[in-house]
């Protein structure tokens, strides 16, 4: 499905099925696939089901979500180069932009480039509503927190990712639950 798109994107190489991994899967809460080719483009696919929590909608308001948030931030260098597109097949391609940050990666300097970002964000009236970190349970039944979601780095430059469930100018959310924003830096 995506060879033709991906030997388009690709300067002289050409499409390898072993380079393509697909990173989440297809469940019946899945609203979309994604893919990794190479470490060179996520691709993100979504399906047009109903959401589980509000019939009425299909993911398709997911992807036009994204989709405009990528293009209203695109001169911005934390967010990632959009690609490719089809509004039809509801596909987005981006650059890689590393892998998710990790609790032990944050720094002062990383969570002054986050607090920087946020900032511009909220001038731009724009709420991802979707940052939140993930815990997992230690072998002593603890709970850890390991990483946080839609946030990567890359050789300390931070990018924000899935922009699916964002809000701007102070629109009401459909997604079922909202991370505050702000919220995660007091959490680190």
């Amino acid at each position: 499905m995506f060879k033709n798109i991906i030997n388009n994107l690709l300067n002289d190489d050409l499409f390898n099925e072993k380079k393509l991994v697909k990173l989440v899967s297809k469940d019946k809460y899945s609203r979309s696939d994604i893919y990794n080719y190479n470490n060179h483009f996520i691709i993100k696919k979504w399906n047009n089901k109903p959401m589980e929590h509000n019939k009425d909608l299909n993911n398709s308001i997911l992807f036009y979500k994204e989709l405009n948030i990528y293009k209203r931030l695109k001169d911005y260098d934390f967010i990632p180069k959009l690609l490719y597109y089809d509004e039809n097949e509801f596909i987005i391609i981006i650059n890689f932009c590393g892998e998710h940050l990790k609790l032990k990666d944050v720094n002062k300097k990383v969570l002054y480039k986050f607090e920087e970002i946020l900032k511009i964000l909220k001038n731009k009236k724009i709420k991802h509503n979707d940052l939140a970190k993930v815990s997992s349970i230690d072998s002593n039944g603890m709970k850890c927190a390991k990483y946080f979601t839609n946030i990567l780095i890359n050789n300390e430059k931070i990018f924000i990712i899935d922009f699916e469930w964002s809000t701007e100018n102070d629109e009401e959310s459909i997604k079922h639950r909202n991370y505050n924003d702000n919220d995660i830096i007091f959490k680190i």
